[in-house]
C-alpha cells in the first residue's frame, strides 16, 4: 500500500465522475479534475493533522492505482 500523489488526480477524477462508482461512496460525481486535486490535497492535510489516513492500492507490476481505503 502507498499514499495518493497528485499524479493520481486524473484517475481519481475518472473514478469519482462515474455515477456507477460514486453510488457506493455516497458523494456527488465529480465534474472536473480540479475536484480530484482538491480531494487529494484534503487527504494529505487530514493525514498531516492526524485526522484521517488514506492508503492506495496499486498494481504490483506497474504501480497503477486500483483503489483506496480511508480511515
Amino acid at each position: 500500500m502507498s499514499f495518493y500523489t497528485l499524479d493520481d488526480a486524473p484517475l481519481v477524477f475518472v473514478q469519482r465522475s462515474s455515477h456507477e462508482e460514486v453510488q457506493y461512496i455516497n458523494r456527488a460525481a465529480y465534474n472536473d479534475v480540479s475536484q480530484a486535486i482538491k480531494c487529494l490535497n484534503k487527504n494529505v492535510e487530514q493525514f498531516q493533522n492526524d485526522q484521517s489516513i488514506t492508503w492506495t492500492l496499486r498494481d504490483e507490476d506497474g504501480g497503477e492505482l486500483l483503489g483506496s481505503i480511508c480511515l
